[in-house]
């Protein structure tokens, strides 16, 4: 009853973005050809994590299937199989999302996992293209960018497994939250960078933090290069960072 009751809100309140008036900015042009290599990265990286996984197993899937299938029988905090005096821990965030989502479709959570780290992927490429449009104002450096991150070395299209679709997917997110903080004046989205950005302490922790320590050094680096004091620049960050950090100290990540 949850889950429904969760993703039923969940629609009522994305019909609410339909109500917001868009930004006005300049709009870039993106050519036919660089649309066209955007969907080809996107699918491929789909697509081959969507392979992968029907042909192989994931390398950390003794941990996490466990918890999953402890998760589906309401077992919070999990304890550990072999110490039961001890709990079960991990970075849990994205085996509660896929545990939750399997309930929709009768339990089956590795079809979850498989359709969820697939669409990760391709989500992923998107984000990656319009952040760096968002802010390098070229559509030709944005798509250099995502080739970097995806095809570098393969880079992104081969860390898919284990729970990075879930990490890299809240990291682009987070680090493009943290930067509208410094450039809106409302208090919204200072809200969602805050609840964002706590939330990703349970997908990994270990990123979470390091992006605290990032996302409080950047304005100062950014006004040292521009030589311009802001002190917007010093106090948002840190109203951020200890909002995001007073929860994730109480939600168990």
């Amino acid at each position: 009853l949850s889950v429904y009751t969760t993703v039923a809100l969940m629609a009522v309140g994305s019909l609410g973005l339909l109500r917001l008036r868009p930004i006005r900015s300049r709009l870039m042009a993106v050519s036919r050809l660089e649309a066209t290599i955007v969907i080809v990265i996107m699918m491929t990286a789909a697509f081959r994590a969507l392979f992968f996984q029907m042909i192989w197993v994931d390398g950390d899937l003794f941990p996490h299937a466990p918890l999953m299938a402890l998760y589906l029988r309401d077992i919070f905090p999990p304890r550990n199989p072999f110490h039961p005096e001890l709990p079960y821990l991990g970075h849990y965030g994205r085996d509660l999302t896929i545990s939750a989502l399997s309930v929709l479709i009768r339990e089956r959570f590795f079809l979850v996992q498989y359709l969820l780290t697939a669409v990760n992927q391709g989500v992923i490429v998107l984000l990656v293209y319009f952040i760096s449009c968002r802010f390098l104002r070229s559509a030709r450096q944005a798509l250099l960018a995502v080739i970097l991150a995806f095809l570098g070395g393969w880079a992104l299209m081969e860390v898919f497994g284990n729970n990075n679709s879930f990490v890299y997917l809240f990291l682009f997110l987070n680090s493009y939250l943290c930067w509208l903080t410094l450039i809106r004046r409302d208090a919204a989205s200072k809200a969602i960078a805050a609840v964002s950005l706590a939330t990703y302490s349970i997908v990994y922790e270990t990123h979470y933090g390091i992006l605290l320590i990032v996302f409080s050094l950047f304005p100062i680096l950014l006004m040292i290069l521009r030589r311009r004091w802001r002190v917007r620049y010093i106090a948002i960050p840190a109203m951020v960072c200890s909002m995001s950090f007073a929860i994730a100290l109480f939600h168990g990540g």
